[in-house]
């Protein structure tokens, strides 16, 4: 490796190094702000980890010395006691780079099962990834020193810079994570049905990304990154490395464009999420055959990457398996995708495409039973030592305060939102943290908390004053006339303000024939069934009042004449059809009733007097009373 080489490689690790940032950018969109913080921990921190264990233990497994093809022997550079010298810079450089692959095919399960898996849960995965699983699959598809190599390499597997290597085996343990966790609580739950802007499907309502620019700008550091995953996988400056890159953004730019005559036919609006990550898919789908393919045929393999992600994520959200961030469509779909494209693409006629297929079906195959079947293996051998997923509790307050005890503005304000409906006292307003969003919320929170305790005083005002004036008539217990020419005012009142109302006047057929024929006591007994009947059948929040005699004044909130009409029809009918009992004594009654709207500012007296009449229009021949 000359010196030019060596200058190409490190800026190469320097561009891999955005591939990190740009999924901690990406991911910290997609969730929820009470776990963003959360995201960017795993994100630094499963970064220091895989490199430590990928420079201390990993390498060695992935390019020590061959046993059987199947594993390396586990020695590291870094386990000789004296300090590297300038003659191993070209192993240090490849113990970098291939680090930064390591990360990669890592933080791919952090995207999948943010929001509710645990942080030392992810750490103990990552280190089981990273040490074991990356290598040993890395060692069989790249492993070769002349002398012996992997056996996966030694078939003819061909996966350039890590389709199956790095992004399908991250998204065979992202898929067998999300299966072991399940979905986050609410996510398929008590669901409304939305239509997919592709499909034209129902599906469940995904929660809202917190921030779409940023995921943007994780997006396009990672394509920024993306020339460095593959420019560099050439490990040198050859003059391959070009049409490398050109197809590498072929890839990425025609899987991205692929999906607008979709929305366009489907006249449907784009999509900027599936968008994004369809241009992600054709980028992971190029890693594997970038140094083979045509600038046309890197075209329609990115093509065909972002229709594939657009069904491939479908079919997650049918099977109900939560991917929070999209990454198991983008790397499993992209990386198996263009593991298989090798076969149609490959320049040799010493072998038929079907005797390629099969090699890279057999790639991908081994790679999917080693990976899924060791990581569920592993995640449940360790299930019950380590806490894979957070409480529901946890969950719920998220996971910056559950997992690290950072607070945000907004969490707080959350919590103290929170706090106010749990014990249900409104009187005390919340802090309020200026120049930020969350304190604008609280400003107007507070604004609305004091709008709704200034409205209960006036209800309880209100409520005191009708209680203080409410007299009740000593025999039936209802509201005696001027209580309820009172209540009757007050309906005029919010009537003028919109609030419909009607009113209704009663009184008993012939009730002075029952007085004569029977005694007042009988008359008084008679009152009391009426009244009774009447809030039976009426309710007891109805505003009833005895207004004289054998008269009884009602008032209807919220109905109109034409309802309280009908109301009125079936109560005198009820009421008509139920006799009344003194002394064993049957005494046989009926009711009459009218009913009225008020008119435009219209008075209590007014109104009444216009019952009253309507009343007397119904008055019987025998009617004495």
């Amino acid at each position: 490796m000359n010196t030019v080489d060596t200058l190409w490689m490190l800026f190469c690790i320097f561009t891999l190094l955005f591939m990190q940032v740009g999924f901690c950018c990406l991911e910290a969109g997609y969730v929820r702000s009470k776990n963003n913080i959360n995201v960017v921990i795993k994100n630094s921190v499963d970064l220091a980890l895989t490199l430590l264990i990928f420079a201390l233990f990993g390498y060695g497994l992935m390019f020590g010395s061959s046993q059987f093809g199947l594993i390396g022997s586990p020695v590291s550079p870094l386990s000789s006691a004296s300090p590297l010298s300038g003659q191993d810079y070209q192993s240090i450089i490849q113990l970098v780079f291939f680090s930064l692959f390591c990360a990669t095919a890592v933080t791919i399960v952090s995207g999948a099962a943010a929001e509710r898996i645990s942080f030392y849960g992810y750490l103990a995965f990552s280190l089981f990834i990273g040490g074991l699983i990356f290598p040993i699959v890395g060692h069989w598809a790249w492993f070769d020193n002349g002398d012996s190599a992997g056996w996966l390499k030694q078939l003819g597997f061909i996966d350039f810079a890590g389709a199956t290597v790095v992004h399908s085996l991250g998204g065979w343990a992202a898929l067998a994570m999300t299966l072991y966790l399940g979905p986050r609580n609410g996510r398929f739950e008590d669901y409304e049905k939305s239509i997919h802007p592709l499909t034209g499907k129902e599906e469940a309502s995904p929660f809202q990304p917190e921030n779409v620019p940023l995921i943007a700008i994780g997006t396009l550091l990672l394509w920024v990154a993306w020339l460095g995953f593959n420019g560099g996988s050439e490990l040198a400056l050859t003059d391959r490395v070009p049409q490398i890159i050109l197809n590498t953004l072929l890839a990425g730019s025609s899987a991205t464009v692929a999906i607008l005559p979709i929305f366009f036919f489907k006249k449907k609006k784009p999509n900027v999420l599936t968008m994004m990550n369809s241009g992600l898919t054709g980028l992971v789908a190029s890693t594997a055959v970038c140094n083979l393919m045509t600038p046309l045929q890197s075209m329609i393999l990115g093509s065909v990457a972002g229709i594939v992600f657009v069904y491939f994520n479908q079919l997650l959200e049918n099977m109900r398996l939560d991917d929070t961030v999209g990454a198991i469509p983008v790397h499993l779909g992209g990386g198996v995708l263009g593991t298989v494209s090798v076969a149609f693409v490959l320049p040799d006629a010493s072998s038929s495409w079907l005797s390629n297929f099969a090699v890279q079906m057999i790639g991908i195959s081994a790679t999917f039973v080693a990976t899924f079947s060791l990581c569920w293996v592993f995640l449940i051998a360790t299930g019950r030592l380590i806490a894979y997923r957070v409480s529901r509790e946890a969950e719920a307050i998220g996971l910056n305060v559950s997992e690290h005890d950072a607070r945000t503005p907004m969490v707080d304000v959350l919590a103290q939102m929170s706090r106010h409906a749990v014990q249900s006292d409104f009187s005390v307003p919340i802090p309020v943290s200026s120049h930020s969003e969350a304190g604008h919320i609280a400003s107007f929170y507070n604004t609305l908390l004091k709008k709704m305790n200034f409205a209960e005083e006036q209800k309880l005002r209100k409520e005191k004053l009708l209680t203080t004036n409410k007299q009740q008539d000593p025999l039936t217990k209802v509201q005696h006339r001027s209580s309820w020419m009172k209540e009757l005012a007050m309906a005029l009142f919010e009537n003028s303000q919109g609030r419909l109302f009607a009113a209704a006047l009663v009184d008993i057929n012939g009730f002075r024939q029952v007085n004569n024929e029977f005694g007042t006591t009988a008359g008084d007994n008679l009152l009391l069934h009426l009244s009774s009947n009447l809030q039976a059948l009426l309710g007891s929040e109805l505003s009833i009042g005895r207004i004289e005699n054998d008269r009884f004044g009602l008032i209807f909130p919220d109905m109109n004449d034409n309802q309280v009409e009908a109301t009125m029809e079936r109560v005198s009918d009820e009421i008509n059809a139920t006799p009344c009992f003194f002394s064993d004594k049957k005494i046989e009654f009926t009711i009459r009733y009218a009913s009225a709207a008020p008119q435009s500012e219209e008075q209590a007296g007014h109104m009444l007097e216009r019952l009253l009449i309507e009343l007397e229009k119904k008055k019987k021949p025998d009617n004495n009373s």
